[in-house]
């Protein structure tokens, strides 16, 4: 968890840094913090829309925390983005009941 303080202020500092956010919720969801890796990976999307990575977390996190429209509604955007990981993820939910 001491490694999350300097990706939070890196966030603090950069809001606008679609890659901190990126890079901050790959380390909370590799903790298991899904809930607040999928914040982090809402606010890198919305900060960069074509960033096909966070949108593939997000509809992981979005997975993870039960919400499965969601992980489906990031299958959708990544498929304009990034064929291979729209497929992934579209394996996975298949995978989850």
């Amino acid at each position: 968890r001491e490694a999350l303080a300097p990706l939070r202020e890196a966030v603090r500092f950069g809001p606008e840094s679609a890659e901190a956010w990126y890079n901050l919720g790959v380390a909370l969801g590799s903790l298991g913090d899904h809930a607040e890796a999928r914040a982090a990976f809402e606010r890198a999307v919305a900060n960069r829309p074509d960033d096909a990575r966070a949108w593939a977390n997000l509809g992981v996190a979005r997975l993870l925390t039960g919400d499965r429209a969601g992980a489906v509604a990031c299958v959708e955007q990544l498929r304009p983005l990034d064929r291979v990981r729209a497929a992934k993820l579209a394996a996975q939910l298949d995978a989850t009941p």
